[in-house]
């Protein structure tokens, strides 16, 4: 039992994000939720915002831990630069990789990461595209330079 046990675990997909304290993290700061509108809304006044257009296509993480980098560096920031840019995000020369993210703050082992580890590698470094550095791949750890 405890074979099958073991077997079905790792077939499973990663689990990529690790928990973390924000309130031990000097730099994030506590924004506290300010209400927009008191009470609940009437259904007919809520309005509906479809950021799909503005995304890059959907991509597919694999069974690596690796959907914070995920989230953050191909969704996140390449959505990010549509809106600051202009930049078109069907094209992978805009589209970040994760990949480069997550290979250098994984080290070596797919465990997944934490969120506030790969934005401030995206902010402090940068990050590649998917055409220069693709989306998954082997090897899981990388030096600062992404090679």
């Amino acid at each position: 039992m405890l074979t099958i046990l073991i077997a079905l675990f790792t077939a499973l997909p990663g689990l990529g994000l690790v928990p973390e304290d924000l309130d031990t993290i000097p730099w994030v700061k506590r924004v506290e939720q300010i209400p927009v509108a008191p009470g609940a809304l009437p259904a007919a006044d809520l309005v509906r915002v479809d950021h799909s257009p503005n995304m890059p296509p959907i991509g597919n993480q694999g069974a690596q831990g690796s959907c914070v980098a995920w989230a953050h560096g191909y969704y996140h920031m390449t959505h990010n630069e549509f809106v600051e840019r202009g930049w078109n995000v069907r094209d992978p020369h805009n589209q970040f990789s994760p990949a480069f993210l997550y290979n250098q703050v994984n080290g070596g082992r797919d465990w997944g990461t934490n969120g506030s580890v790969v934005m401030r590698l995206a902010v402090e470094q940068g990050c590649a595209s998917i055409v220069d550095h693709g989306a998954v791949e082997e090897p899981l750890h990388r030096d600062s330079s992404g090679c």
